[in-house]
């Protein structure tokens, strides 16, 4: 991708993530969308088949970038401290929800309870410290016996 093209969808994800702070994704329009990005309807169709698939990939650049932060096995201070940086990031992301994945059964539920963890902490105001629920995700993820 050139350097146009990268900017042009900067400018649309910028766009959407403003529109995501007063509306829901079924509210936002390609029209509106476009004009605030400045871009075309045809530049937009040209990165994204409609507003869903720009949501999904957004999600996705988001954990991505947050997958890829240094860090330690079984250590998850550094999710709950980059999550409390990145506020305005996260409050789209959590909003839109977590896109569908195609992970192993385990990967999913380990993955989605980690999702709800550190949302219910995020829509708490991240009152506990990223030490306290770092411990509370340790905890949970040892082995469950029945």
């Amino acid at each position: 991708m050139n350097k146009r093209q990268t900017e042009t969808q900067e400018r649309i994800r910028t766009a959407f993530a403003s529109l995501m702070k007063s509306k829901t994704l079924p509210e936002i329009t390609v029209t509106e969308l476009c004009e605030q990005a400045d871009v075309n309807r045809s530049t937009f169709y040209a990165h994204y088949d409609d507003i869903n698939e720009l949501a999904t990939k957004f999600c996705r650049s988001v954990e991505k970038q947050t997958a890829e932060i240094p860090h330690e096995a079984d250590d998850y201070t550094w999710l709950f401290q980059y999550v409390s940086e990145q506020r305005e990031l996260f409050s789209v992301y959590f909003k839109i929800g977590m896109p569908p994945e195609a992970d192993s059964y385990k990967a999913a539920f380990f993955r989605r309870g980690l999702y709800s963890v550190v949302k219910s902490w995020f829509e708490g105001g991240c009152q506990e410290s990223v030490d306290t629920m770092n411990r509370i995700i340790q905890t949970v993820n040892t082995p469950i016996t029945f």
